[in-house]
């Protein structure tokens, strides 16, 4: 401070006194723009150094030596010869010299911040749409009639539904955690663990905004929060990698006016390999830390795949084998009547949800369960008939 202090209080002095003597054996240094002026003085000699910066960096410095010094006069007088002196007189000589330097670009002093991970998509404010195209127009459809011709006349092929893709700039071998919710604050977050640069997420609630972020999993690295909107859409599909035909059986209108809750029962075909249709190690990941189901129900029985011998769950929650039959056959064997008995006893306990049940393709005993539970809950006969078709955009007419 007191160096701050006297370099002000000198600075003031000098701009308010204006130029002052320089003292034998000192010297005095003036600045203009690009120049800078030293003059010392020192035994009778006055020594001048100007150095001029040129805007490309070169500087040309001029010395200039003035040296005070007597001349002796020679006078003749009757023949004698005498020296005299007389007044002084200067004597100058200049150097000039130029070198070139380059010149130090001066930047702004850089504050420092904390790396993050870059996003790449989707985009902040992007809109996604939970049904594709195809299912839009099915079910915009009204007429039952129509709604059945439908499959004839437009049914082009397979078709698991909606979902969107958090991509970012990764290192492949490094985890990444990937972190959605429905507020900005992150309550109630779901976070699943991945390796790479990119993930899908799916299931989220239709006609509302999923915010999402990626954290490195060290911890120490984060990327921007973004959001994207979910619209309107009756059909929640599924896209659990290595799964098909898996939806929610929420979403449809009953006839007392309530809509059936989604995120409460999933159903889709079998998730174990049987025809081909197995849950990747991260489709079993999407079930348990995406959808959060902590039930399994098989509707298999001794005729299909493993001949009825799994008694573990596929992605690691609760197993229940029912073995159920299809249409209007429950009404003529006795297992299917045990199996209805022992799902609608998993059903009425609320610690069991969500739950996934499936046969083999999802579509007969799956869609005659779904049919069930959803008759029961009001929806009507024209919607259950709707629901149930809809697995023709999964596995085909």
């Amino acid at each position: 401070m007191k160096k701050i202090f006297s370099l002000v209080l000198v600075t003031s002095l000098t701009l308010l006194c204006g130029c002052s003597k320089t003292s034998p054996g000192e010297s005095k240094t003036s600045q203009a723009a690009g120049q800078a002026t030293t003059v010392t003085i020192a035994n009778g000699t006055e020594e001048e150094t100007t150095v001029t910066t040129i805007a490309d960096g070169t500087t040309v410095t001029e010395v200039t030596t003035v040296t005070e010094a007597p001349v002796t006069s020679t006078t003749v007088v009757g023949g004698v010869t005498t020296d005299a002196p007389t007044k002084a007189t200067n004597k100058k000589t200049t150097k000039k010299t130029t070198k070139k330097t380059t010149a130090k670009p001066t930047t702004a002093t850089k504050v420092p911040t904390a790396a993050g991970v870059t996003l790449y998509g989707p985009a902040d404010g992007a809109v996604i749409d939970p049904m594709t195209p195809m299912v839009r127009a099915y079910m915009a459809i009204t007429d039952v009639q129509e709604a059945a011709e439908f499959w004839v006349a437009d049914y082009t092929g397979n078709d698991n539904g909606a979902s969107f893709t958090v991509t970012w700039k990764a290192r492949s071998t490094s985890m990444y955690e990937v972190i959605w919710a429905d507020n900005s604050e992150f309550k109630n977050a779901r976070t699943i663990l991945v390796k790479g640069g990119s993930t899908c997420i799916t299931g989220v609630p239709h006609g509302s905004n999923c915010y999402f972020k990626v954290r490195d999993f060290t911890g120490k690295q984060e990327s921007e929060v973004r959001c994207v909107k979910v619209l309107e859409g009756q059909v929640r599909w599924i896209d659990a990698e290595g799964g098909r035909n898996i939806r929610d059986i929420g979403g449809w209108k009953t006839e007392s006016g309530k809509i059936v809750r989604y995120g409460m029962l999933y159903r889709g075909a079998c998730i174990d390999g049987y025809n081909g249709i197995e849950l990747t190690a991260f489709g079993k990941q999407q079930f348990r830390e995406m959808l959060g189901i902590k039930t399994q129900i098989d509707l298999r029985g001794r005729d299909d795949g493993n001949e009825g011998a799994q008694v573990n769950s596929d992605f690691g929650g609760s197993y229940v084998k029912a073995t159920f039959n299809q249409y209007d056959y429950i009404f003529n064997d006795s297992y299917s009547r045990q199996a209805l008995k022992t799902i609608f006893d998993e059903l009425a306990d609320e610690a069991n949800y969500p739950m996934y049940f499936h046969c083999n393709a999802g579509s007969d005993r799956t869609g005659t369960l779904a049919f069930i539970i959803n008759g029961l809950l009001g929806v009507s006969h024209e919607d259950l008939t709707r629901d149930f078709e809809l697995t023709c955009f999964s596995i085909g007419k």
